[in-house]
């Protein structure tokens, strides 16, 4: 088997019938009311893409938008993101973020109540060529914080 090419029997475990529903909760492409910032990522593992556009206000989240090309696994994380990061401040998404990260790695066993979601990612949790795709949302919402930061001060 070539590298970075899974067979069909870690196919069917990674992209499961939950996550395929999950993924397709969403839809290609959702416009920003009023975006402050818009912040492009992309995966080299994957070639996955996320633009990612952003409305905060008062340091929190007020709207997010955004446009992918990506693997069903970042297209579930992106699903539960774009709800349940609606209202959150910077420390709170890099709180998740890293959360996330270490649940993926095996560091945690559970994520917050809010994020729980994300556990229909649990058989991804093995192949590390795929977190930072996964992780996309999370560090592309950071760098827009950052960015808004600079801007602001």
């Amino acid at each position: 088997m070539k590298p970075g090419v899974l067979d069909s029997d870690v196919s069917a475990a990674l992209y499961h019938q939950r996550l395929v529903e999950l993924a397709n909760r969403i839809p290609e492409q959702k416009t920003c009311k009023q975006p402050f910032i818009s912040i492009e990522k992309r995966a080299k593992s994957c070639g996955s893409t996320l633009t990612l556009q952003l409305n905060i206000d008062g340091g929190k989240i007020k709207d997010i938008g955004y446009t992918y090309e990506t693997c069903l696994l970042t297209r579930a994380v992106l699903a539960v993101f774009c709800t349940a990061a609606i209202g959150k401040t910077r420390d709170e998404v890099h709180n998740i973020y890293i959360l996330f990260k270490s649940w993926l790695r095996g560091g945690i066993d559970k994520l917050p109540e809010e994020w729980k979601e994300l556990g229909i990612l649990a058989p991804a949790k093995d192949y590390q060529m795929r977190h930072k795709s996964m992780m996309m949302p999370f560090t592309a919402t950071l760098e827009a914080f950052d960015q808004r930061a600079s801007i602001t001060e």
